[in-house]
Formats: structure tokens, C-alpha cells, sequence
């Protein structure tokens, strides 16, 4: 079994409390387990009865290769029967396709919750430092607050304000009419360019009317010669049928024309004989 499926090796080993009843306790009530190592998941948790070590080694390996998500190999035909250590307690079935997917979600999900908690971890830690970011703006909010004549403590939006205020009260009229005025030269460009796109505009529709107008007349040329092209049409198909009739009557006049020939000839012929 350890050439084909690979080395279990002993990890460690516990003193335990017997798995089942009928297997006997020492004098302290407790029996030595080892715990073997699988070589494909790595897992450390096999257990095994120390003194079955030689008689159920390969039970509980096969047991364990049965169900394990890494391992690649051909499985055991069957699941072992319960091991006389008491630990595995399998039945004799063969193990699905379906339920190694199973594993195999179940240990992508288990990574995922890591990957997860780690992700928590980091998060918790920067939600730390921020907060201590926050205490140390407060406690700056609350000297500003103390030296513009607020009671501390007082919200950051609420002195925002304030300072504002005393920026505005702070702007003389001489100020505020070169804003005004300027604001104004703003508009009148803003206007001018209004005005522009205004003349833009009605010149676009204009050119639009006059394409307009030739798509009609083009469209009303092109309705009536279709309405000559298919008068002319008919003219030709009648041309062509009463010609085609007088071919025919030409044709039966010639045939009864050389019928006749043909029997005065042969009377002809009679008469002078």
C-alpha cells in the first residue's frame, strides 16, 4: 500500500479514551492513538490504535484514500469494514464521481472562508487606523473650534461653514462688483454665442427645406415616367399580340392560298391532257 498510494507516516501520538467499548482500557482508562499523515492532502488527523498499527494500517488507509479530495490514483474497489481500533467505520460501497465534486466544493469553499477572513482581517485593520485618523481630526476640529470662539466640540461641516462666512464677510463691495462684472462679460459671450448657433441652426433647416423640396420633385419626376414607362409597356405587349395575330392570319391566308394553287394546277394539268 505505501508503494502505490504512498507513505502514511506517523506525526504523533494522544492518549485517549477508548472509541469503543469493546476495546480495553489501560489502567488510567486511556489508550494510545497515532496519527498518520496522508501524502496527497496532508492531512494529520488518520487515527489509528497504536498497539493495531501493523494489523490495521492498511484498513485505514484505504479508508482514508476512499474519500480523499487530492488523491489521483485508482481507488479501492471497496471501503474497508470497521477497523477492530474502532475509528472507521465505512461502509462497503464504492465511492461516486459526485461525491469527490463534493469534496472538491467543500475544500474550494474552505479556502474561500480563509481568503475571506483574511480579507476581514485586513479591513477591521484599516477601519482601525481610520478611526484613529478620525480621533486625531476631531481633536484638531476642537482646537480650531477653540480658537475661532466655538464651544468644542463641534462638527467639522458646522466650522466649514463658519470659515466661510467669515471669508464672504471678509469681501469688500469693490470685490464683489469686479465678480459681478465679470460674470456678466461671461453671459454677454455666452449670449453672443447663443445668437451664432441660433443663425447656425436656421441656416441647417434652410438647406434641410430646399433637400427637402428637391427629394419631392425628384420623387414625383420619378413617379411619372414610371407611370409612361409602364403605359408604353402595355402599348408594346398589345403591339406585340395583335402582330403576332396577324402573323398567324398571314400565315393560314398563305396556306390556303397555295391549296388553291395546287388544285388548279391539278385541273389545269386534267384539262389539257
Amino acid at each position: 500500500m505505501s508503494t502505490v498510494y504512498g507513505a502514511f507516516e506517523v506525526v504523533r501520538t494522544e492518549r485517549q479514551k477508548p472509541k469503543r467499548a469493546m476495546i480495553s482500557a489501560d489502567e488510567d482508562g486511556l489508550r494510545e492513538y497515532s496519527f498518520l499523515k496522508c501524502p496527497h492532502c496532508l492531512t494529520e488527523d488518520i487515527e489509528i490504535l497504536s498497539s493495531s498499527m501493523s494489523k490495521n494500517k492498511q484498513h485505514v488507509m484505504r479508508d482514508h484514500l476512499s474519500v480523499c479530495p487530492d488523491f489521483k490514483g485508482e481507488l479501492p474497489n471497496k471501503r474497508s469494514k470497521v477497523s477492530e481500533n474502532g475509528v472507521s467505520v465505512i461502509s462497503t460501497i464504492s465511492v461516486s464521481k459526485d461525491t469527490k465534486s463534493l469534496q472538491d466544493r467543500i475544500a474550494d469553499l474552505e479556502h474561500a472562508n480563509v481568503a475571506i477572513n483574511n480579507k476581514l482581517d485586513s479591513t477591521q485593520a484599516c477601519l482601525n487606523a481610520t478611526n484613529q485618523v478620525v480621533a486625531q481630526h476631531q481633536v484638531w476640529w476642537s482646537d480650531a473650534a477653540t480658537a475661532l470662539g466655538f464651544q468644542p466640540p463641534q462638527e467639522p461641516s458646522f466650522l466649514v461653514c463658519k470659515i466661510r462666512e467669515l471669508q464672504t464677510a471678509r469681501t469688500d463691495s469693490s470685490s464683489t462688483s469686479l465678480v459681478l462684472s465679470e460674470k456678466q462679460a461671461m453671459l454677454d459671450q455666452k449670449d453672443v454665442l447663443i445668437e451664432q448657433q441660433r443663425m447656425q441652426i436656421d441656416q441647417v433647416t434652410s438647406r434641410l427645406t430646399k433637400l427637402e423640396n428637391e427629394r419631392d420633385e425628384y420623387l414625383k419626376t420619378a413617379h411619372n415616367a414610371t407611370s409612361t414607362a409602364s403605359r408604353l409597356q402595355k402599348e408594346i405587349e398589345r403591339l406585340k399580340k395583335e402582330s403576332s395575330t396577324l402573323e398567324q392570319t398571314l400565315r393560314g391566308q398563305m396556306k390556303r392560298d397555295q391549296a388553291r394553287a395546287q388544285h388548279e394546277k391539278s385541273l389545269l394539268r386534267k384539262v389539257l391532257s
